[in-house]
C-alpha cells in the first residue's frame, strides 16, 4: 500500500500508512510487557499523526518529556489509552482548538511522573467522584461492569508491575482533565 501511495504521488497517504503500520507492530508484539518510555512515546506519536490528519489545525500537541526518563521501563500501552480517552470523551474541535500535553519527569525522590493533560470537555463532577472512587478500590472490588475500563486497566497494570505506583485523575481549569501516573523507579535507577 505504501509503494502504491508513492507511485500515485501521495506521500501523505504513505506517511499515514507508515504510522498505522508502526502502531500495529507495537500492539501485536506480545513479547514485551515492559518497554522504555521512548517506545511508548513513539507509539503515541504514531497514533497522534493519524489524529492530526483528521483534525489538522484544530489540535496542538506538546511533549515535555525529559531525556533521562526515556530509558525507564514502563508497562506497554500505559499512556496510549489516556491519550485516546481525550478523543473519545473530551475533544470537540467545534468548541475550541484542542490542546494535549504529554509530560514525563523524574522527581527528587526517584519517581517517574507521567502526565496526560487536555483542555477538553472535562468530566462531570459527579462522574469524576465515581471514577476516583473506582480507581481507589482494591482490584478485587472494582467489578467488571465499570464503564471506565481503559482507566482501570491502566491502574491495574501499573500496580501489577510497580508496588507503590499511583494514578490520579483530576479536573483542569477552566476545562479538561489531567491524569498523573507516579511510578517508583529507584530500583531501575540503581541497576
Amino acid at each position: 500500500m505504501g509503494t502504491l501511495a508513492l507511485q500515485h504521488q501521495a506521500p501523505k497517504i504513505y506517511s499515514l500508512i507508515s504510522s498505522l503500520a508502526r502502531m500495529m507492530r507495537y500492539n501485536m508484539n506480545t513479547n514485551e510487557t515492559l518497554v522504555p518510555l521512548k517506545q511508548e512515546i513513539d507509539h503515541i506519536k504514531s497514533y497522534l499523526e493519524l489524529q492530526m490528519q483528521r483534525f489538522e489545525d484544530e489540535l496542538d500537541v506538546t511533549f515535555q518529556v525529559t531525556e533521562q526518563t526515556l530509558t525507564i521501563q514502563i508497562p506497554k500501552m500505559i499512556l496510549q489509552p489516556l491519550v485516546e480517552n481525550y478523543f473519545k470523551h473530551g475533544f470537540d474541535p467545534r468548541e475550541k482548538k484542542g490542546k494535549l500535553l504529554i509530560a514525563g519527569t523524574i522527581t527528587d525522590d526517584h519517581q517517574l511522573t507521567l502526565v496526560v493533560e487536555d483542555n477538553g470537555r472535562g468530566i462531570d463532577p459527579e462522574q469524576l467522584i465515581i471514577l476516583q472512587k473506582q480507581l481507589s478500590l482494591h482490584p478485587d472490588n472494582i467489578g467488571e461492569a465499570s464503564e471506565s475500563i481503559g482507566l482501570i486497566n491502566v491502574k491495574l497494570r501499573l500496580q501489577l508491575y510497580f508496588q507503590g505506583a499511583s494514578m490520579k485523575l483530576e479536573p483542569c481549569y477552566p476545562s479538561g482533565v489531567r491524569v498523573t501516573l507516579v511510578i517508583p523507579i529507584a530500583q531501575q535507577i540503581s541497576s
